[in-house]
């Protein structure tokens, strides 16, 4: 599953909590944090979380706060939202505050890729994701969010 933003009408994304303008437009979801915990969510994804390895966002981060936590629930041994049954991960912010008009050529996109091996409870079926893009105030474009296989590679030890 890829939400790339091009359709308001088709995304899963929705404003969940903390959140002002909140838009889907253009290729983008924007928004802008008024506190300390807010988030987007979706619901209904009925994805087998066996066939899911990473999940990959790419934002821009114009907050004052560099963490993004991902929360999800499944039918088998997370049926809802818990820090247990979460990700937490860490970007660079900017200070620049890009805004929408830039973002094409910006060079402050994070590209985050968590993958789901780490959290035992990524089991059964995926229901419901909740992302926390950051943990204090301002404001953020995200280009897209992906939920993807991936082959892990080994690299042959140095000689």
């Amino acid at each position: 599953y890829t939400d790339n933003f091009d359709d308001a009408g088709t995304t899963k994304w929705k404003s969940n909590a903390q959140l002002a303008d909140f838009a889907v437009a253009d290729g983008y979801l924007t928004a802008t944090s008024t506190g300390g915990d807010p988030s987007i969510a979706a619901n209904a994804f009925d994805l087998n979380c066996e066939d899911i390895d990473a999940i990959r966002i790419r934002y821009i981060n114009n907050t004052s706060n560099d963490q993004l936590q991902i929360f999800f629930t499944t039918d088998a041994s997370n049926t809802a939202y818990s820090e247990p049954g979460s990700f937490k991960e860490y970007a660079w912010y900017t200070d620049s505050g890009v805004a929408l008009a830039d973002a094409a050529a910006s060079e402050d996109w994070n590209e985050l890729v968590i993958y789901t091996e780490y959290n035992d409870l990524w089991t059964g079926v995926l229901k419901d994701v909740r992302i926390d893009l950051s943990a204090g105030e301002g404001s953020f474009i995200v280009d897209s969010i992906e939920f993807c296989s991936v082959e892990l590679v080994e690299e042959e030890p140095a000689a």
